[in-house]
């Protein structure tokens, strides 16, 4: 079966069961997303979003003053600017090449 991704362009957010379609993308701005279930990659390019995750493999962060917090997040790549990512289980790998983002993980990888 073939996926055709889930994107966000604009509204205010929404609901994702990412049992549906594993790749998300939002390019839309102040909406609040929520994605259940676990998801094979989400990219936040638009700015002021409040976005909660189950689980994913790759977390991208790539607009500005974005608030994420996710239960679970493989690998976390945060090249915006003034975002709060929360990930409650240690990423396998991260990556902070933005400024001024506050990033909040468990030092131990359980």
């Amino acid at each position: 079966m073939a996926f055709a991704d889930k994107h966000y362009n604009e509204g205010k957010g929404g609901t994702w069961d990412c049992a549906k379609d594993g790749v998300v993308s939002i390019d839309a701005n102040a909406g609040k997303y929520t994605f259940t279930g676990t998801c094979k990659s989400i990219s936040i390019n638009g700015n002021d979003n409040k976005v909660t995750v189950d689980a994913t493999a790759a977390l991208s962060v790539n607009g500005n003053k974005n608030t994420v917090i996710a239960k679970s997040a493989d690998a976390l790549l945060v090249p915006g600017n003034e975002n709060t990512v929360t990930v409650n289980k240690a990423p396998g790998t991260s990556s902070n090449p933005g400024t001024n983002n506050k990033i909040t993980v468990p030092k131990d990888k359980k």
